[in-house]
């Protein structure tokens, strides 16, 4: 989705940890992570509602350590 010039997409915590742990299976780590790079907001619905496998909680874990290590902005949000 894209309003103001800001790139946003929504996931239900638990669809997209089984979104990623089929990426995996399929042989194509990276490809969603890589894609949400690329947002400006990702929201995280239902964090903890639902639990989820091991390998789930991994690979949350490390989509998270990744968004939260990328350069910040330069420009002021809006």
């Amino acid at each position: 989705m894209t309003r103001h010039g800001k790139r946003a997409r929504f996931y239900s915590t638990v669809d997209l940890v089984n979104a990623l742990e089929q990426e995996k299976a399929a042989g194509r780590v990276g490809r969603i992570a890589h894609s949400l790079m690329n947002m400006d907001l990702v929201i995280l619905d239902e964090l903890g509602y639902l639990p989820f496998s091991p390998s789930g909680v991994r690979f949350s874990s490390t989509c998270y350590r990744s968004s939260t290590s990328a350069p910040a902005s330069s420009s002021p949000p809006t």
